[in-house]
């Protein structure tokens, strides 16, 4: 499938690569996507000026519908709608993790780092 990737640091680096279609892990489910937006992380990611993990397929805003799910998954369902910025690595303990601040959180990790975007089809 094609993505759009930020391949390594530096300033510029972005591609429409073939990459792998993503597998389904256990808790986790696979979005078919149906729009992404371009926020200002990824023009900072694009410009080199936001902590990222190259590799790393951008788009952190986007939306779409659950196509499969894996194992232990209980919050979804596949034909289900759902919007996503996902975020990586936050620790769930920190006062704006239990405030549902999870992106602001200092041990967070975004984008790369485990989860691509939504500048895919999956």
């Amino acid at each position: 499938m094609k993505a759009l990737v930020k391949t390594q640091k530096g300033k510029g680096f972005l591609e429409l690569r073939d990459v792998p279609e993503p597998q389904v892990k256990a808790g986790e489910v696979k979005l078919e996507i149906a729009a992404c937006g371009i926020c200002g992380t990824d023009v900072h990611v694009k410009h080199d000026e936001f902590p990222y993990w190259p590799p790393v397929t951008l788009g952190h805003e986007f939306a779409g519908t659950v196509v499969e799910i894996g194992p232990n998954c209980r919050s979804a369902k596949v034909g289900e709608r759902v919007v996503a910025e996902p975020h990586n690595l936050s620790c769930g303990v920190c006062y704006l993790c239990r405030t549902g601040n999870t992106h602001i959180c200092a041990s967070k990790r975004s984008p790369g780092w485990g989860v691509d975007g939504g500048m895919a089809k999956f």
